[in-house]
């Protein structure tokens, strides 16, 4: 039991499994956290006015850079202070 909860807690794409749909935003910010994974990418590159969609990309702990581009300055200083966001 231990090491298969090992094995799930160390997993940094694992989510819930239980049938309700993912929003758009967090499908497509798993899918580019997968894709860059497999394509052992430095950074990914996230348009954003909010700063929605940066901070669903860094919840799935990419080990790549996330490069945050946003026009709205208030946005912008709040995702300096997000781990992993430039």
């Amino acid at each position: 039991i231990c090491e298969r909860t090992d094995r799930v807690m160390n997993s940094r794409l694992e989510f819930n499994n239980d049938n309700r749909k993912l929003r758009i935003t967090e499908s497509v910010c798993r899918g580019a956290v997968e894709t860059a994974e497999k394509l052992d990418a430095p950074l990914i590159v996230v348009a954003t006015q909010g700063g929605k969609s940066a901070r669903a990309v860094r919840k799935y702990f990419p080990d790549a850079t996330i490069l945050a581009l946003t026009t709205n300055e208030k946005t912008a200083h709040q995702l300096v202070l997000s781990k992993g966001v430039v």
